[in-house]
């Protein structure tokens, strides 16, 4: 009877290990997406506030293609 008993903690022990890893996985590639989002985020402050500024300034308001081209990725 204690080596059956011993047998059914060490299964559940094995399932509770492989849920802390799965856990933990989804933990690691939910941050990536967090810190993907808040760059995106902190790009498009940046261009509301650029435009903003225009506004208030009085100048022409930039078209697409001027934005683009002024946040062009660095490897161009």
């Amino acid at each position: 009877m204690n080596e059956k008993r011993l047998e059914e903690i060490e299964s559940t022990l094995a399932h509770h290990e492989q849920s802390l890893q799965d856990l933990s996985d989804l933990v690691q590639v939910q941050w990536k997406e967090i810190e993907r989002l808040k760059r995106h985020l902190e790009r498009a402050s940046d261009t509301i506030e650029d435009l903003q500024d225009r506004l208030e300034s009085g100048d022409k308001p930039m078209s697409v293609s001027d934005i683009a081209a002024r946040n062009k990725p660095p490897h161009y």
